[in-house]
């Protein structure tokens, strides 16, 4: 590497790292809004394993695990789903939210495919984790690669929503597995509109 590309990658870090500390790049290179999401009431465990082994005592079989990475301006939504019967396929006909600052469509007529095999001994890629007549997975392949799974900047869902702001979003799904008649889940989620920060990379 060169001198003069030295120069420019430490030039471009130092510049980063000061318009961040500086508050400058807010809603530039950070958001400055991020939202905490959890469901409220009695919610399964997220944990594979804990979930499997509690499977009787919750009806519920979809929940969503909310994750917004460092300096990311989007959430990702992923779904884990805890079923009777290994399926192929699920299709989410309809996701909707609704608040009191808003309401709309997450995703619509989308088909995942699910694994096509099963581990009883614990976690493995592809497969569905089986126990106690219950299956487990997170794994959803899109047969559509413009429908995946959705990523959300909520700042623009909940452009009003401020710093210590606290409300109630409902989520509902509409559903079916293959061939099976639909299915309706809908659950409320508290949400905790937090002040975003820089982080940076270097960070430890």
């Amino acid at each position: 590497m060169n001198a003069r590309k030295c120069f420019l990658i430490t030039l471009y870090i130092c510049s980063t790292l000061m318009i961040a500390s500086c508050q400058l790049g807010r809603n530039i290179i950070y958001p400055g809004v991020v939202f905490d999401i959890s469901q409220i009431g009695d919610a399964p465990p997220f944990a594979a394993g804990e979930r499997i082994r509690q499977g009787e005592n919750y009806s519920q079989e979809i929940q969503f695990d909310f994750r917004q990475g460092a300096n990311s301006f989007k959430t990702s939504i992923q779904l884990l789903l805890l079923i009777r019967k290994p399926y192929r396929e699920i299709t989410i006909d309809k996701m909707i939210y609704s608040s009191e600052l808003g309401s709309g469509t997450f995703l619509e007529n989308a088909i995942f495919e699910l694994p096509n095999s099963i581990s009883s001994v614990g976690l493995s890629p592809g497969e569905y984790f089986g126990m106690n007549g219950f299956f487990w997975t997170s794994e959803l392949r899109s047969t559509d690669r413009r429908k995946q799974m959705p990523l959300i900047n909520f700042q623009r869902v909940f452009p009003l929503a401020k710093p210590d702001d606290q409300f109630i979003m409902n989520i509902t799904i509409n559903y079916h597995f293959e061939s099976e008649p639909q299915q309706i889940q809908s659950n409320d989620y508290l949400v905790r509109a937090v002040e975003g920060h820089y982080v940076s990379p270097f960070q430890f």
